[in-house]
C-alpha cells in the first residue's frame, strides 16, 4: 500500500509514484510526513507514471458534494451522452495563486482540441468551469453536464518545470479509465498538451468508441501563449473591469508575436463586450471597428477559426446591422465547429432579432444542451422568450437560471423585463434592483430600474437617476439607449426620439434589439420610430 504524505489518501496500486489528487510523491506504508529525497537537479523526474486504478473514484480536491443546477431547456439524446466527455478547470497545486490563469488555460485548451474531433461532444467551458472551487461527486458532474467520461487534472510549477497529474474517469461508475502524471520543461507545455489529447482519444476509442484523430494544432511561441491565456482568464470572469484588463494582455501577446490569433480573437471577443449595450463601457464607434479589425487579422492568419468568425458574426449583427453578412459567419463557426455553444447562442440572439422567434428559441435550446450550466446562454433564452412575448416560459426560464447562478444580475434584468410586461410590476422593480445591486450600476439595468419606477407612479425616483446620467455625461460614457428607456417610462417620448437618433447616430446595437423589445412599443405608431428603422435598412424584417 502506498499513502500520500499530504493529504494522507491510501492507494493499492503499487505501480501509482504520484497522489492524484495533488501530485505529491507517495510513500511507501503510512504517511510519515517526510518528503522523499528530490530528483537530478532538485526538481521533477522526466518522464510520464503511468496507473490504472481499479477502485470508483470521486473528483479531486476541489470538486465533491456540490449540486449541480439545471436549467429549465436540455436536449441531449441518449446516443450523444455516450459520445461525450467534459474537461473540467486543472487545480492549481502551485505556491503562487497567479498561477490559476495558466492551470484554467491548460484545460480550456485540452477542451479545444478535444472539440474538434468528430463525433465528439465535449461540454462547453462555462458548464465544464461552473465546478470550479466545488465539491462535486463525478456521477453529479456527468449527469448535470449530460456526459460520459470527465477529465480533469493538477498543475505544479516551480522555477522552469511544471508537474501536469491528469486522468480519465467513467462519469457512470466513477472507474478510472486512464491516468498519468507529466515532468517536464515548462516549454514543453504544448507537447504535453498534444500528448494528453491524443491519449484521452486513444482511451475513448479503446473503452468507448471509436474516433477518428484529426489535426490537433497547436500555439509555437510560448510567451505570446501565456500572455494570452492571461488575457483569457480575466476575459472570462465577464465583468467591465476584468475585459478591460485582458485587453492588456492580449495587447502583450501581439507586441511579442503581430501574428498570434489567438490573442487577435481574444481582443475582438473583448472589445465586442466591451461595445455592447449590456455593458455599456465603450461607444459602439470606439469599440466594434477595432473588434471587426482583430477578428479579420486572426482570419487572416488562420481561416478556419470559428471563434473569429463568431465575433465577426456578433460586429455585422449589432454594428453593421447586416443579417445576411452576420448569419454567414455563424453559420460557418457553426461548419467549422459544431458543438461551439457561443455561435449557436449568438446565432440564436439573430434568430431572435430578425423575427424568427420559433427558431430563434429552437437555436437557444440548442446552445443550451452544448452548455447547460452557462449563466449567460440561458438567461439569454430567457431574454428570446420574452421578445417573442412569452412572459410565463421567460420568467420560469430565469428561475431556472438563478438556481444556476443564485448571484447573475443578467438574469435579475431579464426576470424583472417579463414581470414587467405580465403587470408585475413591484415585483419587477425589486428585480430591477436587484441587477442594479449585483452588477455595482450597469447602465442598462439601472435605466430599466428607472423605467419601472416611472411606470408605477414613482417618477421621483425615476427622475433622479435621470439626473444622475445627466451629471455623468459631463465625465464618461453614457450610452443613449439608457436614456430611451427612462424617458419612455416617464411618457416624454420626444425626448425618447432624441436619445434613440444618437443611438443611431453611433450604430448602437439597440437599434436592432429596438424593433423587437416589447418595452418599446409605446413609440411603434410614431411615424419617426418606422423612419429611423428605414434608415437602418431594418424595417423590412420588424413584427
Amino acid at each position: 500500500m502506498k499513502r500520500c504524505p499530504q493529504c494522507r489518501r491510501d492507494y493499492h496500486d503499487e505501480t501509482l509514484l504520484y497522489c492524484l489528487d495533488d501530485g505529491n510523491p507517495l510513500l511507501d506504508g503510512p504517511a510519515s510526513g517526510s518528503e522523499p529525497p528530490a530528483s537530478a537537479g532538485g526538481q521533477f523526474d522526466d518522464g510520464p507514471k503511468t496507473a490504472i486504478l481499479s477502485e470508483p473514484y470521486q473528483v479531486s480536491a476541489g470538486f465533491r458534494d456540490a449540486e449541480p443546477k439545471t436549467a429549465l431547456y436540455q436536449n441531449v439524446s441518449d446516443d450523444s451522452i455516450v459520445k461525450s466527455i467534459a474537461v473540467l478547470p486543472f487545480v492549481n497545486m502551485s505556491a503562487d495563486p497567479e498561477n490559476e490563469y495558466f492551470c484554467d488555460g491548460i484545460a480550456e485548451e485540452l477542451l479545444n482540441a478535444l472539440a474538434k474531433i468528430d463525433g465528439l461532444r465535449v461540454a462547453a467551458r462555462t458548464s465544464s468551469f461552473s465546478f470550479k472551487s466545488k465539491n462535486a461527486a463525478v456521477g453529479e458532474i456527468g449527469k448535470a453536464l449530460n456526459v460520459r467520461s470527465i477529465l480533469e487534472g493538477s498543475v505544479r510549477k516551480s522555477g522552469n518545470r511544471v508537474r501536469i497529474t491528469v486522468q480519465l474517469i467513467n462519469a457512470a461508475d466513477g472507474y478510472h479509465l486512464w491516468s498519468e502524471v507529466y515532468d517536464r520543461e515548462l516549454r514543453d507545455v504544448f507537447a504535453i498538451q498534444d500528448e494528453i489529447t491524443a491519449a484521452t482519444i486513444k482511451n475513448l476509442k479503446l473503452k468507448l468508441l471509436e474516433f477518428p484523430v484529426g489535426n490537433i494544432g497547436r500555439p509555437e511561441n510560448f510567451e505570446a501563449h501565456n500572455e494570452c491565456l492571461r488575457g483569457r482568464h480575466y476575459l472570462n470572469k465577464r465583468t467591465a473591469d476584468d475585459i478591460l484588463k485582458g485587453v492588456q494582455y492580449f495587447e502583450k501577446a501581439l507586441l511579442i508575436d503581430k501574428d498570434y490569433a489567438p490573442a487577435l480573437s481574444g481582443l475582438a471577443d473583448s472589445y465586442n463586450l466591451l461595445g455592447a449595450g449590456d455593458y455599456a463601457v465603450m461607444s459602439p464607434d470606439d469599440a466594434f471597428p477595432k473588434a471587426k479589425e482583430a477578428a479579420l487579422r486572426a482570419l487572416e492568419i488562420d481561416p478556419a477559426s470559428a471563434d473569429a468568425h463568431t465575433a465577426l458574426g456578433w460586429s455585422a449583427m449589432v454594428y453593421d446591422w447586416d443579417y445576411v453578412k452576420s448569419e454567414t459567419h455563424y453559420l460557418k463557426a457553426i461548419e467549422i465547429k459544431p458543438g461551439y455553444a457561443t455561435a449557436h447562442h449568438w446565432y440564436g440572439m439573430l434568430l431572435a432579432e430578425r423575427g424568427d422567434f420559433d427558431e430563434a428559441v429552437s437555436e437557444m435550446k440548442h446552445a443550451c444542451s452544448l452548455d447547460p450550466l452557462s449563466p449567460i446562454v440561458n438567461a439569454d433564452l430567457a431574454w428570446v422568450l420574452y421578445n417573442a412575448r412569452r412572459y410565463d416560459e421567460a420568467i420560469a426560464q430565469c428561475r431556472a437560471t438563478l438556481e444556476i447562478e443564485p448571484n447573475f444580475s443578467v438574469a435579475y434584468w431579464n426576470l424583472g423585463q417579463s414581470l414587467r410586461e405580465n403587470g408585475s410590476l413591484p415585483e419587477a422593480i425589486a428585480a430591477f434592483e436587484t441587477a442594479d445591486r449585483l452588477s455595482g450600476g450597469n447602465q442598462v439595468f439601472r435605466a430599466a430600474l428607472a423605467h419601472a419606477l416611472a411606470l408605477n407612479g414613482e417618477r421621483d425616483r425615476a427622475t433622479e437617476i435621470l439626473e444622475e446620467f445627466s451629471r455623468k455625461l459631463a465625465t464618461a460614457y453614457v450610452a443613449p439607449h439608457a436614456m430611451v428607456m427612462i424617458y419612455i417610462g416617464l411618457g416624454e417620448h420626444d425626448n425618447a426620439f432624441e436619445w434613440l437618433e444618437r443611438s443611431f447616430q453611433e450604430r448602437s446595437d439597440f437599434i436592432v434589439e429596438a424593433k423587437i423589445n416589447p418595452a418599446i412599443d409605446p413609440l411603434r405608431d410614431d411615424s419617426r420610430f418606422d423612419g429611423l428603422l428605414r434608415r437602418a435598412n431594418l424595417s423590412d424584417r420588424i413584427l
